[in-house]
């Protein structure tokens, strides 16, 4: 069996149940696990008669028809294509198809013709693939203003309506084949496959099968041509190349094993009428190093202030404004690899993108709403040319990453003195980081100089060597504290007690937000000790305090400045735990 991939993918299968029953259109690659013992190449199988037709005698006791003997694609995956044919064309629409079998995940979403002859409901039918919902798990799904920054097509119409399917396919299934073991990882990787490419090509598919029988029209063809290769002879490779020439759908299957297969995004142009882009999900920050067993990961190690909830829609509406772009390549290298059609919109905005502005400073800048300067930044996020981050300033405090990519240190050094040589070399700036945490400004000769060390910034942070160096703090409950509470509920009760005094330990409160009647009373009395505005302040953010929020997102969140928690954070600090961490 083959090691698969990073993304776990082997193979896509397409079946159908039609009026000839249940069938295996079409699989990709040729072959998905190469058989090491038999030394046998999808190049060198052929499906000529030596390779699989019976001799003369044989011929002439059994008079075996040509439908009946096997072909190279009889077996897929190891099991009989017939079998797979059956699994995978299920009575039941509308639900998540999961089957677990010989280590293997078999994962899709069966697309069921429905009672009224139609494939998909009226509703949806006005919503075309790449305009449907804000679901930024696919970068072309955006509506409203931003519905066209990236595709040059305009939407559909409502006034399109789905027709009544004369042909005999009632259901027909993209199967996606993942090699993943069970560990704890399984069901966040089936997850993410079902939710940001299973069901978005799905949804694409049924969309044209209901508006032109696309699906059935391309099964009809790869058969056609899969049946009258038999008699040519041709190689297995040779075989699926033609299909691929012949068949857009084929083309389309392709295209999405080759890119997700390599963790890549996969910009697909569905019956020259829909652009979807696609991809799992990009890793933006990870919380741990990885064990000595975990393959070694290819994202920035910094956890960025702002996290990987740039993905998410319903992100923080007062903190996104401060969010800020990295770009992970050059602008025009972005736009080569882009969609084809890119709108002068994004043109514009990539090319404004400074990983020192804010998103409310590029909408100023551009004069792009900063609604679709968000939307925008999802998409650059989801295609992995840009990652989220608080914008880069000398007054943060960068450290060199526990990531980094050392093993390639030597190549990367002759990198940067060839970009930057007014500036030491690679290995003394990395050293001069290593020492202490001090804010990057301290590395910058000269006012005159501040612009070029931004870019060396820029640069180490694109290249993984650095990551941003964030606050943590918890609530430490001192002793002192607890037995001046309980002192003071005594003398609230007028009560004296002769038994022996508690011995208090000191505490951690995990979670200030929902503290219990008795953690609340010591907080009280943590606030009561303090000058009054930092123990108002104190109240005002105790909630962050559980190691949880980073306080550089507090400052943004909360509208303060740093010198201001400063100062809380200074007063409080015999009852605070401050961690600085990536």
């Amino acid at each position: 069996m083959s090691s698969g991939s990073s993304s776990g993918l082997i193979a896509i299968v397409l079946a159908i149940k039609s009026s000839r029953g249940h069938q295996i259109v079409f699989h990709y690659p040729p072959e998905p696990l190469q058989d090491s013992d038999n030394g046998v190449s999808a190049d060198s199988r052929s499906m000529s008669a030596d390779s699989y037709l019976p001799t003369i005698s044989e011929r002439d006791t059994h008079e075996e028809s040509a439908t009946q003997r096997k072909k190279p694609w009889d077996t897929i995956l190891s099991h009989p294509s017939s079998l797979l044919a059956d699994i995978f064309t299920p009575h039941k629409s509308d639900n998540k198809f999961e089957l677990w079998m010989d280590d293997l995940v078999f994962l899709g979403s069966p697309a069921h013709i429905r009672p009224d002859g139609s494939w998909i409901k009226r509703k949806q039918m006005a919503e075309k693939p790449d305009t449907r919902g804000e679901d930024v798990s696919s970068p072309v799904s955006v509506t409203g203003s931003s519905a066209n920054l990236l595709s040059p097509h305009p939407t559909t119409s409502s006034t399109t309506s789905p027709s009544t399917s004369p042909s005999p396919m009632t259901v027909f299934h993209l199967v996606f084949a993942l090699e993943t073991p069970k560990t704890d990882a399984y069901h966040k990787q089936v997850k993410q496959m079902y939710e940001s490419i299973v069901t978005q090509l799905t949804f694409a598919l049924t969309y044209e099968q209901a508006r032109s029988e696309y699906v059935w029209k391309q099964c009809e063809l790869i058969l056609d041509i899969k049946e009258k290769s038999i008699a040519n002879g041709t190689p297995l490779s040779l075989l699926w190349d033609h299909i691929k020439q012949a068949s857009d759908l084929a083309r389309v299957m392709a295209r999405t094993f080759d890119a997700i297969s390599r963790n890549q995004i996969a910009h697909l142009l569905i019956n020259k009428h829909i652009h979807l882009s696609l991809g799992l999900p990009s890793e933006l920050s990870t919380a741990i190093l990885p064990s000595d067993t975990d393959p070694m990961q290819s994202f920035l190690s910094s956890a960025l202030s702002f996290g990987s909830s740039l993905h998410d829609a319903s992100a923080d509406p007062l903190v996104l404004p401060h969010w800020a772009l990295l770009l992970l390549d050059e602008p025009d290298a972005i736009l080569a690899a882009a969609p084809p059609g890119a709108s002068p919109l994004l043109v514009r905005f990539l090319k404004a993108i400074k990983p020192t502005l804010s998103f409310s400073q590029l909408a100023e800048v551009t004069k792009i709403p900063l609604h679709d300067v968000s939307t925008l930044a999802r998409h650059l996020v989801h295609w992995r040319c840009a990652l989220p981050i608080a914008p880069l300033h000398p007054r943060r405090v960068y450290a060199v990453s526990p990531i980094s990519p050392i093993h390639d240190l030597s190549k990367q050094s002759a990198q940067f003195s060839q970009r930057f040589p007014t500036v030491p070399p690679l290995p003394k700036v990395l050293s001069l980081l290593s020492r202490k945490a001090v804010p990057w400004g301290a590395l910058i000769p000269s006012k005159n100089h501040r612009s070029l060390y931004l870019d060396v910034l820029t640069w180490m942070m694109r290249e993984r060597w650095l990551m941003e160096v964030r606050t943590f703090v918890w609530v430490r409950v001192r002793k002192e504290i607890k037995q001046q509470v309980a002192a003071d509920a005594e003398a609230e009760q007028a009560v004296v007690s002769d038994a022996p005094a508690k011995d208090w330990e000191v505490s951690i409160i995990t979670d200030p937000y929902s503290a219990s009647s008795e953690e609340r009373l010591w907080l009280q009395k943590m606030a009561s000790t303090k000058p009054a505005q930092e123990a108002k302040l104190f109240e005002r953010v105790v909630k962050y305090f559980n190691g949880k929020h980073a306080m550089e997102k507090v400052l943004v969140r909360e509208g303060l400045h740093k010198k201001t928690l400063r100062r809380c954070l200074e007063a409080f600090k015999d009852d605070l735990v401050q961690s600085q961490t990536w």
